[in-house]
């Protein structure tokens, strides 16, 4: 396969400059695999067009010899003669400038880092003492010998610095190298493991697209299962970290295996000698790299795919001793994140691990939804524990994580035979309650069963901590269970009156949710930080799902209205993200970013994306998260105008979902139906949809919701009594969205073709191009019927701009836009001056022109406006497009 040249505009173009600049030398310096040697042969191929180019390339091998780089063009020696280092420079340096043309000439010397002390010498003096051009190209992370190296420092020779990709241009080469859409969380995994490193990219890829691990599904490239580095690359990284002191790849090795460890801990681990000069030896050669600060600053392998490649070829005698190592290395960094890893590295090595260490690493795994690792952890513990309190938790913990892998039955099993009454503990009785109650509501779908369990626990005496932490866990159910207008005030007494850290940041979370669906979005907002907050500080308060305060808050900013800043916090992620199940919390992002492209008007985007969330929550085992999210994607597709289909086998599957007693989100999947019958084009059965929608929404307390589907109905049809119900939904809603909203209800109501425009603007502000297209087309409409072409032609001039903000969008307001009429340079130029007096031999004398020619155009204008006279000309010209 071809490889791709991605991202490398700026760089090609002032390479490309550069070298046409004659006489010139350029080194092009950058990591293995980023790409040097393409671009440097696809400018050189460029040039090849205008003068002659020569290419050279060292090796380790080549320069083992004098001019080995060279070697077609040293003449052989003659017999008997012993050679002339000066001598043989001038040859090859004739010859180069023969085979070059003299000026005209550009040599490319390919890993020039490699190159003998001959063919060094030969280099200066190609670059000071002939007018050729020389393109070199050498790897930044790699010394050079110091005669190159002092090429840098003359002001002859430019260096430009050629980066990583960005996650940008890593996901525009990945949509490359498979040839069709990826998914965001596909592109994402590749980044982090590639960190747009060319090289490993299309490696990876080609990789993984060879063995079906990325494959084409519904539509969209999607990674099943984990990126592998395919062996070719393994072995071309480990030689590049094998090459050099063996001290420094035995350092290697043992980070492979315990991942980050703590600087303090290298100083004082008795697991290599000189341990903190290899480290900075390390750092030196861009092996590793150091983060955090103080006492918490650690030390990692520098390149996520150095770990498999330092792995993966070690023999089980070999890795098993340093994985022995590697616990003493462990066992001096503190923190949960070292003691999971060293528990797990003491049970693979054969070493003595305690049940406390096993049920810390279980906890650790399982806020980290590494559940294959907590799974086995919990087995192992239970085999070995017989302290009932112990065996209680770790039932819990196991239990949980069936849950989460969709063995609800199996969950439900461990969780009703474990022996809670064996444990005289209020917390243990507690978490025993709520873990069962969200397995029967969450999993068995069986929501009076659980109401039923927690219901029987009221007489009990509980502890405030417990008793709280059951509250929080009873807002939540209120919430799921669509009873927004009762999960408020619920969640807000444990937040403002509360005293357990785990309660306050459980309740906090549903605030957050809760007033994010009602419209109270700051409220929302404050809410999630205080969650986060909580969180960071009691990293239990919220170890089933760490990532909530983050979804919290994007969701808020989406439906308020503040996309950029949605944008933004959606782009960094959630805190700590990168330890966390990547799966779920990547399908919100999914999700909410089709919600928020979903309102730009980015309508082919928001499809996949919203399609993207869907397959994760389906491989997530999240089914009512899979039928918002198919809800979503029949809702985008409803307004793209020509995808009926996709409309229709969209809703089927969110239809074909039981979401059991999860009601918050009936209304969204109400919402797309309404859109579907857009797109079947039964527009009244749309807006009595949407009409039943919202009050369903509204009457359970989300209000947001409830006027973003009024809303909608309005951007279908401009109907006073639709505005009637936009208004009263908008006083409920805070942001600026929802106030121009409110100003479009208003002008439908009464009929004012300004507040229309008023309307377009406040959205637009937003970000929400398409509504405010719509807006404006409404009102060009309104303007038409009411006799003033002129206004009407500006506001559908207007709304045609708005509407190239859009992607892909067809709705009913957008299907009677006409579009601004198009005027050729000479006509408008013509037009223009009638419409300012001119008579026709005054034009034509103006332009040089015949009035014949001035009647011609003249008559053409009015035919393509509609118009009969001169006097219509001034308001006829306003529609037109420049």
């Amino acid at each position: 396969m071809h490889s791709h040249l991605v991202g490398r505009s700026d760089e090609r173009e002032r390479l490309r400059s550069a070298l046409a600049n004659a006489p010139a030398a350029i080194v092009l310096s950058g990591p293995a695999g980023v790409g040097k040697t393409r671009l440097g042969r696809e400018v050189c191929d460029e040039l090849g067009n205008e003068r002659t180019v020569v290419s050279c390339f060292a090796s380790t091998a080549a320069g083992e010899v004098p001019f080995g780089a060279f070697a077609r063009l040293v003449p052989a020696p003659e017999p008997g003669t012993p050679a002339d280092p000066t001598a043989m420079l001038r040859t090859v340096a004739e010859r180069i400038d023969s085979e070059l043309d003299g000026a005209a000439g550009l040599l490319m010397i390919d890993d020039a880092h490699l190159l003998d002390e001959a063919s060094v010498a030969l280099v200066h003096h190609l670059i000071h003492a002939t007018p050729l051009s020389v393109l070199l190209t050498v790897r930044a992370d790699t010394r050079a010998p110091a005669d190159i190296a002092r090429l840098w420092a003359n002001d002859r020779v430019e260096t430009l610095e050629l980066a990583n990709l960005d996650e940008y241009d890593t996901a525009a080469l990945v949509g490359a190298l498979c040839g069709g859409p990826v998914a965001a969380t596909t592109t994402s995994d590749v980044w982090q493991a590639t960190r747009g490193n060319p090289l490993f990219v299309r490696e990876l890829v080609l990789a993984a697209l060879g063995d079906g691990r990325i494959r084409n599904e519904e539509g969209l490239f999607r990674l099943q299962g984990e990126l592998r580095a395919p062996a070719r690359l393994t072995e071309l990284v480990r030689d590049q970290l094998r090459a050099g002191d063996p001290r420094h790849f035995d350092a290697l090795e043992l980070l492979a295996l315990t991942g980050p460890v703590s600087l303090d801990a290298v100083d004082r681990a008795d697991v290599a000698e000189t341990a903190g000069e290899t480290i900075d030896q390390l750092l030196q050669a861009g092996s590793v790299s150091v983060s955090g600060s103080g006492r918490r600053r650690e030390v990692r392998l520098a390149h996520p795919l150095h770990e498999d490649a330092l792995t993966e070829p070690m023999t089980a005698i070999h890795r098993r001793a340093m994985q022995r190592r590697a616990v003493e290395l462990l066992r001096h960094s503190p923190g949960p994140a070292f003691r999971y890893r060293e528990t797990m590295l003491r049970i693979e090595s054969g070493l003595a691990v305690d049940e406390d260490m096993i049920e810390q690493a279980a906890h650790y795994a399982l806020t980290c939804f590494d559940r294959s690792g907590a799974e086995h952890l919990v087995r192992a513990s239970l085999e070995t524990d017989a302290d009932p309190s112990v065996r209680v938790e770790l039932d819990r913990v196991l239990a949980k994580l069936l849950r989460w892998t969709g063995r609800h039955d199996a969950a439900e099993t461990i969780l009703e035979r474990s022996d809670v009454a064996a444990v005289d503990e209020s917390h243990a009785h507690a978490e025993h309650l709520i873990a069962r109650s969200e397995n029967l509501f969450r999993g068995l779908l069986d929501g009076a069963a659980a109401r039923e369990l927690l219901a029987g626990a009221k007489h009990v005496r509980w502890d405030s901590a417990d008793a709280e932490r059951l509250a929080a866990f009873d807002a939540s159910l209120l919430l799921l269970e669509a009873q927004v207008d009762r999960a408020v005030p619920a969640g807000e007494t444990i937040v403002e009156h509360g005293s357990d850290p785990a309660a306050r940041a459980m309740a906090a979370v549903v605030v957050s949710y809760a007033q994010g669906r009602a419209g109270r979005f700051d409220r929302a907002i404050e809410a999630a930080d205080l969650a986060d907050h909580l969180a960071e500080r009691h990293p239990e308060a919220l170890s089933d799902d760490p990532t909530a305060p983050w979804i919290g808050r994007c969701l808020a900013l989406a439906d308020s209205g503040a996309l950029d800043r949605c944008d933004d916090d959606l782009r960094v992620g959630p805190r700590g993200g990168v330890d966390f199940d990547r799966v779920h919390w990547q399908g919100w992002q999914e999700l909410i970013t089709a919600r928020a492209e979903a309102i730009r008007g980015r309508m082919t985007t928001a499809a996949l994306h919203a399609k993207s969330a869907a397959l994760s929550f389906r491989d997530h085992e999240d089914r009512a998260l899979e039928r918002v999210a198919w809800a979503g994607v029949a809702r985008i597709e409803g307004q793209r105008g020509d995808s009926t289909s996709a409309a229709v086998e969209a809703i089927e599957r969110a239809g074909d979902i039981d979401p059991g007693p999860f009601r918050l989100l009936d209304c969204e999947l109400a919402w797309a139906e309404g859109w579907v019958a857009v797109a079947e084009g039964r527009l009244s059965a749309a807006r009595d949809t949407l009409h039943d929608a919202a009050d369903v929404a509204g009457s359970s307390g989300q209000h947001a919701i409830a006027l973003a589907i009024a809303h909608d109905a309005l951007r279908i049809e401009a109907h006073p009594d639709t505005g009637g119900l936009v208004l009263r939904l908008a006083d409920r809603v805070d942001g600026d969205l929802a106030g121009g909203r409110a100003t479009h209800a208003r002008a439908v109501i009464a009929n004012d073709v300004d507040g229309y425009g008023r309307a377009a603007e406040t959205m637009a502000g937003c970000g929400a191009h398409l509504p405010a297209a719509e807006v404006l087309a409404q009102g060009a409409s309104l303007a038409r019927s009411a006799g003033d072409q002129r206004l009407g032609r500006q506001l559908a001039a207007r709304s045609v701009a708005r509407r190239r903000d859009c992607e892909d969008a067809l709705t009913p307001a957008l299907r009677t836009l006409r579009e601004p009429i198009s005027l050729t340079r000479r006509e408008r130029e013509v037009a223009s001056l009638a419409a300012n007096g001119l008579t026709g031999p005054e034009i034509a004398d103006r332009l040089y022109v015949s009035v014949r020619t001035v009647n011609n155009h003249l008559q053409h204008v009015y035919r393509k406006l509609g118009i009969e006279s001169r006097s219509d000309l001034g308001p006829a010209l306003d529609l037109t497009a420049e």
